[in-house]
């Protein structure tokens, strides 16, 4: 990872954190049962315990190029696996993804 995205998923996660203690963010509801989100006070500790190394990528929003999805996935104890976009000028997440990793 080179020194910008590096810089770039420190403030992503601080920016993340933040949101997340404030109750600023939305979990989607998949149809795939496997996919079920986990509860908000799972997400926030979640969350919480993100560290960079749990970066996996980022990649273009289908429904807006511009926009990127991030996706981390946590490595320690049962794994989860988080794809989000900030949303509202980016003061709000949307997970897209917040489950258990299978």
């Amino acid at each position: 990872m080179n020194r910008r995205m590096k810089r770039d998923v420190l403030l992503t996660l601080a920016r993340l954190k933040s949101l997340v203690q404030d109750d600023r963010f939305q979990l989607v509801h998949r149809r795939d049962p496997l996919a079920a989100p986990v509860t908000t006070t799972l997400a926030k500790q979640i969350v919480r315990q993100l560290q960079p190394s749990d970066f996996v990528k980022t990649e273009p929003n289908r429904n807006n190029p511009r926009q990127a999805v991030w996706i981390f996935k946590t490595g320690s104890g049962n794994s989860y696996y988080l794809k989000f976009v900030f949303t509202r000028h980016g003061q709000w997440i949307v997970f897209i993804s917040f489950h258990l990793d299978r």
